[in-house]
């Protein structure tokens, strides 16, 4: 070979390998394997990326949660569940805290609207919760069926309790604004879980903390749908209305997939 065609030879090996790496070049520039960005802070409550997953936003990062199923009943597994009585089926409630770890959170609090009685609410919850409360706010209408039972699964100054004041959206003299304590006892860095069985007011609650912006400090919500129904009848449930099982389907799936919070029937 001579040494013009030697030449030849090695300019075009040059072309090819200097083509090769630009190719290479506007690859990597195109799908970059890291980035120099500093990383994004988790955002609260946003957009789910898909129905039935609810984006939480972690102390330690972001995490994707499934929503269980909506029981038929919105109370019970069916309707011959409740037919038998048993009114107040909770078997088939999954607790956010069973799913991801809770204690990274600086704190967990826990506002129970509609105690009772201490058994029939609060202790359940505190029986049956996979985590424990730094705080706990309880609300009961009624002056004569709760007591507290200074349970010592609540740290001391950890119970705050309305008693014959109603969670409303105004304050008077037997109500409560809770949007409004909700704004001023809970910061977006807590874990906060509402039980919310108010005997129809989530009609007008919901839609108020909503308003207001404080349902993007919840990370989980409990609450018992009031509405008219056939089924219904036995218990005396004609007196609510004129809202139906399908509106109450409707609110619930707003506020898991519009609202993106855990989202769940109380029986």
């Amino acid at each position: 070979m001579s040494r013009f065609d030697m030449s030849r030879s090695a300019k075009s090996l040059a072309l090819c390998l200097t083509l090769f790496f630009l190719l290479v070049w506007s690859v990597f520039l195109m799908f970059p394997t890291t980035s120099s960005a500093p990383p994004v802070a988790p955002e609260a409550h946003v957009s789910p990326l898909h129905d039935n997953l609810l984006q939480v936003s972690h102390p330690l990062g972001r995490l994707f949660v499934p929503h269980p199923p909506l029981p038929a009943t919105l109370r019970a597994h069916d309707w011959d569940t409740l037919a038998r009585g048993n009114v107040e089926d909770r078997s088939f409630l999954v607790f956010l805290a069973g799913i991801i770890n809770v204690s990274a959170y600086p704190k967990r609090i826990y506002y129970d609207l509609g105690l009772r009685d201490y058994k029939s609410s609060l202790k359940w919850m505190l029986d049956n919760y996979p985590a424990q409360f730094d705080e706990v706010y309880g609300f009961e209408c009624n002056t004569g069926t709760f007591k507290d039972e200074k349970d010592p699964r609540i740290p001391e100054g950890g119970a705050h309790y309305f008693i014959g004041k109603c969670a409303d959206t105004k304050d008077g003299e037997n109500a409560v604004d809770f949007p409004r304590l909700l704004h001023e006892t809970c910061r977006m860095q807590d874990f906060c879980v509402i039980k919310m069985d108010i005997e129809g007011a989530e009609w007008t609650v919901l839609p108020k903390m909503e308003e207001k912006g404080v349902h993007s400090l919840v990370d989980e919500l409990l609450v018992e749908i009031h509405f008219q129904d056939p089924h219904m009848a036995p218990f005396g449930w004609n007196k609510f209305g004129p809202q139906t099982i399908e509106d109450g389907r409707k609110l619930l799936n707003h506020w898991r997939h519009d609202l993106n919070v855990y989202t769940n029937p109380w029986p």
